[in-house]
């Protein structure tokens, strides 16, 4: 069944059958009605006979983190009703479309967009935010899929940010905040995720710096302000001069990381601060020149279905949080 191949390549492991309630429906598939399956072996066999008006929908469980109060995530009201909306209403579009994908596009919109119209935002995000250099591959992917991964109000907000190719030797990206500059080396391995990765960065400090911090500071909180070397991390052993803070190590240790500061020099001060007393990523003085991580890990997950289908199993906190930035 097309469906159930769908909805298996999304993710979804158990599907609930249906069938018409009247007298043409047959006592096999009248048996099986609103029952829950999670082995397709189980599942009657669809169009077995003249009169079956047999389908199956998505069942997803409702998740304690998207059934969880509001004041449990930021501890702002406003914000966490945001995120908490966010997540119920796009779990109920991911069970009518059984796609990620499909379901973020309705979400950020509000509706289904056309493909023409898909391809006159696309063209229209080249030419007003984003520019024509990038790289072939970063190129097709603001045309032809992130119309459908945000909205252009969010865009029309955090204005421009061009994108260049620029070789570099030790990371596969970058983002200048001053300049409004995106870089993309040709040496990243997957630079369409690398693009979605310093777009969150831009994202983060044009449209949703306050939001980025409450929401980073809430979860080094609730992990009791742990504090420690990004290179603990096997992965990260080669990286000595980056402190992340506990909280996003189920995602990618690197999300924790923090800067705090536009000038080396302030960074500095304030990192010896909070080595001394982690709690310090409260005090304002330190708060208020935070950047994070946190926002562009989870945007680089919006990249393509099977990603989207990792950050939504690992953190549906932060998926709702980047959900709410894309719709703006």
């Amino acid at each position: 069944m097309a469906a159930l191949n769908r909805y298996e390549k999304a993710g979804i492991k158990k599907w609930r059958w249906l069938t018409a309630l009247d007298e043409r429906t047959c006592p096999v598939c009248m048996e099986k009605h609103g029952k829950v399956f999670s082995d397709p072996a189980q599942l009657p066999p669809h169009a077995s006979h003249p009169n079956c008006r047999c389908t199956i929908v998505p069942y997803i469980e409702t998740s304690r983190e998207t059934a969880r109060s509001e004041s449990q995530i930021t501890g702002d009201k406003e914000l966490d009703k945001k995120i908490t909306e966010a997540i119920n209403e796009f779990e109920k579009l991911l069970k009518d479309e059984g796609n990620f994908s499909r379901a973020l596009s309705r979400f950020v919109h509000g509706r289904d967009i056309s493909a023409e119209e898909a391809e006159k935002l696309g063209e229209m995000y080249v030419q007003k935010y984003f520019g024509r250099d990038g790289g072939e591959t970063v190129q097709n992917y603001i045309k032809h899929v992130l119309p459908y991964r945000i909205n252009p109000k969010v865009l029309e907000k955090a204005g421009k940010a061009e994108v260049i190719c620029e070789l570099a030797f030790g990371y596969s990206g970058a983002y200048d905040p001053t300049a409004r500059i995106i870089s993309i080396t040709p040496l990243s391995r997957d630079p369409a995720r690398t693009f979605m990765h310093e777009l969150g960065h831009h994202l983060e400090d044009k449209v949703c710096i306050e939001e980025s911090r409450k929401f980073f500071i809430a979860r080094a909180r609730k992990h009791n302000y742990k504090l420690e070397p990004l290179s603990v991390h096997y992965e990260y052993r080669h990286i000595d001069d980056i402190y992340h803070y506990d909280g996003f190590d189920h995602v990618d240790p690197y999300a924790g990381s923090v800067y705090l500061g536009l000038y080396r020099k302030d960074h500095e001060r304030s990192l010896a601060q909070i080595l001394k007393d982690p709690k310090l990523i409260e005090n304002p003085e330190i708060r208020d020149h935070l950047t994070t991580e946190m926002t562009s890990m989870g945007m680089e997950h919006f990249v393509r279905e099977e990603t989207m289908r990792e950050l939504w199993v690992k953190d549906r906190e932060l998926f709702g949080f980047i959900l709410a930035i894309l719709r703006g």
